[in-house]
């Protein structure tokens, strides 16, 4: 196959979309980028004066239940965008989740019960607004009047151009959490978070790609299909691998937070850090979208997943911080063509009409992984070290290497009829 809409690159999204789409877009996801790095930083900061090492467990345990609630709350979205547009989605999320975070701040700022603040953390999630998933459903939809090979052309660019800004959240999100945190005002993060997720999922919300998206489905000559497809076909396999990359992110930030702890002096300071792994994550995704489509989705799944697998055997041994920022590094070169590469294969599978479920699930099993594989490293690393949580992260590298061995079949079936 070959790529001719590659000449009009980035200009034929612009004209499908605008460009204020892709300003609001970019700065509303942001305050997800920076939810569980916050939480888990600003919870485990405040108790470390009472609990020291057994704050980082505590920490962990807010985010778990953050990514709980997203695991509820988020796929339940999905499905009402699906079926009745995404407006009130997006509108309930704008309102009440930055509303639930600036209670969390009071909570803990106050020294409430943890679990009070897991209670209020869980509904924080299941409101958070999936900016990156109802964004890919939306450029699926206005890609679906092109002819099949630009189509596909296009909507590769599109997954490309929503992994590198996804990835430039999260370098941007955790600097700017370490940043902030450094200022001594720990609850400044969250806040920040709040109010720019308050403000820029409105914006998101009223830009006229809602309608036109909305418009798309509507004008199909086929039927939806039922949710339970997504949930029992090969979609699930795609949704595992989501899971597994969460897990990468939240071992790689759990045993980073408690490397900084330990290292620098302050847990915050490690978000800094793993905003390292962010910068070669961007570029890696950014190169992803301009390979020739000859490079099929899966030959970039191994590839990208076998250079985060070298990044990361370098974590067990990690003893100083140059060591440690090198193998971010290399884990983020490859870590940012692959989430490209497992949501353009997410897509292929989606059944006709779920697409947003689909992409809103996806997006949601990333967030639920990184919650709980905090969670449980947290655990790990408050009975030894971090370097318990780093052996984790070659866990969840391995599984993403052997799931798409399993994908493989039912990955190259969809790709063959996306471009009959």
């Amino acid at each position: 196959m070959t790529d001719t809409a590659t000449p009009l690159g980035f200009r034929v999204l612009v004209a499908l979309t605008g460009r204020a789409f892709l300003v609001i877009g970019f700065f509303a996801r942001f305050p997800l980028a920076m939810l569980t790095v916050g939480i888990a930083s600003f919870v485990t900061d405040m108790r470390a004066p009472e609990l020291g090492k057994a704050a980082i467990a505590d920490g962990g345990l807010v985010a778990a239940a953050v990514g709980i609630g997203t695991a509820i709350g988020a796929p339940i979205g999905g499905a009402i965008a699906d079926k009745r547009g995404q407006l009130p989605v997006l509108l309930a999320g704008a309102i009440g989740s930055p509303a639930l975070v600036i209670a969390l701040i009071v909570l803990t700022l106050q020294g409430a019960p943890l679990l009070a603040i897991q209670t209020v953390g869980f509904f924080a999630g299941a409101l958070a607004p999936q900016i990156s998933a109802m964004a890919r459903a939306r450029w699926f939809a206005l890609t679906q009047s092109l002819a099949p090979v630009a189509r596909q052309a296009q909507r590769n660019k599109a997954f490309g151009y929503e992994s590198m800004v996804d990835e430039l959240g999260f370098v941007f999100g955790p600097v700017i959490v370490g940043v902030l945190a450094a200022t001594g005002l720990l609850w400044l993060p969250l806040a920040l978070a709040a109010v720019v997720s308050f403000a820029f999922t409105l914006l998101f919300a009223l830009h006229r790609t809602t309608a036109l998206a909305a418009a798309v489905h509507a004008d199909s000559d086929v039927g939806y299909a039922r949710k339970r497809s997504v949930f029992l076909g090969p979609s699930m396999i795609i949704a595992a691998a989501m899971f597994f990359a969460g897990v990468f992110f939240g071992t790689t930030l759990t045993g980073t937070l408690e490397f900084a702890r330990i290292e620098l002096g302050q847990a915050s300071l490690g978000s800094l850090l793993y905003g390292v792994m962010g910068v070669t994550s961007a570029l890696s995704a950014i190169l992803s979208s301009r390979l020739p489509a000859s490079v099929s989705l899966l030959r970039r799944w191994f590839v990208f997943s076998t250079i985060m697998l070298l990044g990361t055997a370098v974590l067990p041994f990690v003893n100083s911080l140059p060591l440690l920022v090198i193998a971010l590094l290399v884990m983020g070169a490859g870590q940012g063509a692959s989430l490209v590469a497992y949501f353009g294969v997410g897509a292929q599978l989606a059944p006709h009409g779920r697409v947003s479920l689909v992409m809103t699930f996806l997006g949601t099993m990333v967030v639920v992984g990184q919650a709980l594989a905090t969670a449980v490293a947290g655990q790990l690393v408050k009975a030894t070290s971090y370097h318990s949580s780093y052996l984790l992260t070659i866990v969840a590298v391995v599984a993403l290497i052997a799931l798409g061995v399993a994908v493989r079949r039912p990955a190259r079936a969809a790709a063959s009829e996306h471009h009959a």
